[in-house]
This record gives structure tokens, sequence and C-alpha cells, in this order.
């Protein structure tokens, strides 16, 4: 949010197109420009649609509320899907597929955060581990501490 409205000759509609642009401080948007932080006039709000619709995200939501103007990003589901990629003969259980969710989202986490998150014990957990390291599904990288997981996807 910031403090200030969009001036009357500007509606919210007109963010998502070419549209006027009008700094409330010139001299602090000239420092901007002069220093390369800006390109040029109006085309911030632009630059940030083009972005989210060529991230396939969805489009800001740009408000003015009483005084203040605010831009809300919605958070995109990033949760790939992974089942399109197993080999076809391949049956995951429920654990199996929270595990990849989980690693897909923190490939950092440690066994026994997943096994938190699963709610299963620390057995348990390392043995759909196992498999699946053994189905070629997932590897681990690195160290006990410093690794990593990856999935690795089977065509």
């Amino acid at each position: 949010m910031n403090e200030g409205i969009l001036p009357d000759e500007i509606k919210i509609e007109d963010l998502k197109i070419n549209h006027l642009s009008k700094p409330r401080n010139i001299l602090l948007a000239d420092v901007f420009y002069k220093s390369g932080f800006i390109e040029g006039w109006g085309r911030g709000t632009l630059k940030i649609v083009d972005e989210c619709n060529r991230e396939n995200i969805p489009e800001p939501d740009f408000e003015n509320k009483g005084h203040l103007f605010s831009v809300t990003f919605t958070k995109p589901d990033l949760k790939p899907d992974l089942k399109p990629d197993l080999k076809p003969d391949l049956k995951l259980n429920r654990t199996e597929e929270q595990i990849l969710e989980i690693i897909s989202s923190d490939p950092k986490v440690a066994i026994s955060e997943i096994a938190r998150e699963i709610g299963k014990g620390m057995t348990a957990t390392k043995e759909n581990l196992k498999k699946l390291k053994t189905e070629g599904i997932i590897k681990r990288s690195g160290s006990a501490r410093g690794g990593s997981w990856e999935i690795i996807h089977l065509k």
C-alpha cells in the first residue's frame, strides 16, 4: 500500500493499457530515471501485467482505497502435476504423493521434517523415500545436512 491515490485523469482500468503517467514527485522520479531504476514514465504497471501473463500467473489487482493505493498479487498454485511424468505402471500411494509435494516445494527439506508433515514415523518415511529412490522418481544430492532432493521426471 502507498499513501496517495491515482490522479483523477487515470482510472484503475487504465493501468493495464497504455496510459498517461503523472509522477507525484517529479524530482524523485527524475533521480530514479537518471540512475537507471526506471526506463520511462507510465510503463511500470504494463510491465508487471505483461510479466504476470508471461509466467501464467494471475494479474495483480490495483485498487484505490480511500487515500491509499494498493497492488495485490495472488499467489499462484505452485504445486506441479507430478503424475503425468511417472511411469504408467507405477502407482503411488497418498504418502508418496505427499512426499513429492513436500520435496517439490522445499528440495532441502530434512527427512525428519517430511515425517512430521506427513504424520508418519521416521522408519515409515525412510521406507517411502527408499521406494521413491529405487523407482528412480527422486534422488538425493549432497550431504545429509546440506544436500537436497531432486524429483526426476520419467517419460
